[in-house]
């Protein structure tokens, strides 16, 4: 090999290394070249070698940081320390409950992310997220449709059931108003004992005789339940305790108590007034 040093030849040794290198990282995906010092034969096979990896690995099959998320480098001098930085991996079960829609979830507690009730085809109303962190629709209502939805309390001709002699009178028709929120009773006439001071028939009340009901038969925490002059009962005097729970606030689920301690419908955001799991809808 004498002919290598050769004034003519002197990197002939370097060219041959070289090139092998480069054919190696071009098979594996990866580059590392070797320099050799070959100004004279007294330092020849002084190295110092480094290697680069960025996004991918030496062999095709995998990412260098093994999560296929970020890439990494890796750096080895001449005294085979070696050190890698980049690449991170993250992950984890979506947490139902935390106020925040992540993977799996259709909505958390208050946050629907931009879903309304118009994405579901109703015309106003609220949506529901149950204790799954699962959208319901019971509070949303399209008003007109002659329909009565779980948050009307009619729809035109729609009255859930409802007649004036189920409400205390003794005939007449009912009607509902425009926002499908109250029937009208305006056109209901009273039983003709109403106002003998003794419930009778479909009287919800008369004078003092309120047929055992109070306030907190009729959905309220407290107060004082009276009847009016045409023997419907009259909850004006009756109020809510201001510590319930709203829509989306914890509870604590009871078979024998499906209220809990959920404010009633309509109150503090609450559709339906109950305990779905651990939160008020």
């Amino acid at each position: 090999m004498r002919g290598c040093y050769h004034p003519a030849m002197r990197y002939c040794s370097f060219l041959v290394l070289l090139a092998a290198a480069c054919a190696v990282g071009a098979e594996g995906g990866s580059s590392t070249f070797t320099t050799y010092n070959t100004t004279s034969p007294a330092t020849a096979g002084e190295s110092t070698t480094t290697s680069s990896t960025t996004g991918g690995t030496a062999d095709g099959t995998g990412t260098s940081d093994g999560s296929g998320t970020g890439g990494a480098t890796s750096t080895t001098d001449a005294t085979g320390a070696a050190s890698t930085s980049g690449g991170a991996s993250s992950g984890g079960a979506a947490e139902c409950g935390n106020g925040v829609v992540e993977a799996g979830e259709d909505c958390d507690l208050l946050e629907f992310g931009d879903k309304t009730c118009a994405d579901f085809g109703f015309q106003a109303g609220d949506l529901i997220c149950n204790g799954s962190c699962k959208i319901l629709t019971d509070g949303c209502y399209t008003c007109g449709d002659g329909t009565k939805d779980e948050t009307e309390a009619c729809d035109g001709g729609d009255f859930g059931g409802e007649t004036c002699q189920s409400l205390g009178y003794g005939g007449g028709g009912l009607s509902c108003t425009a926002d499908c929120q109250t029937i009208d009773t305006s056109n209901c006439t009273p039983l003709l004992s109403c106002g003998d001071g003794t419930k009778n028939g479909s009287e919800q009340c008369d004078g003092a005789d309120l047929g055992g009901k109070t306030c907190q038969t009729e959905g309220f925490d407290s107060g004082t339940l009276t009847c009016k002059a045409d023997c419907t009962l009259d909850t004006s005097g009756c109020q809510n305790d201001p510590n319930c729970a709203g829509q989306g606030e914890l509870c604590i689920f009871d078979e024998n108590d499906p209220q809990s301690n959920c404010c009633p419908p309509g109150v503090k955001g609450n559709v339906l007034g109950i305990c779905d799991v651990f939160v008020c809808i």
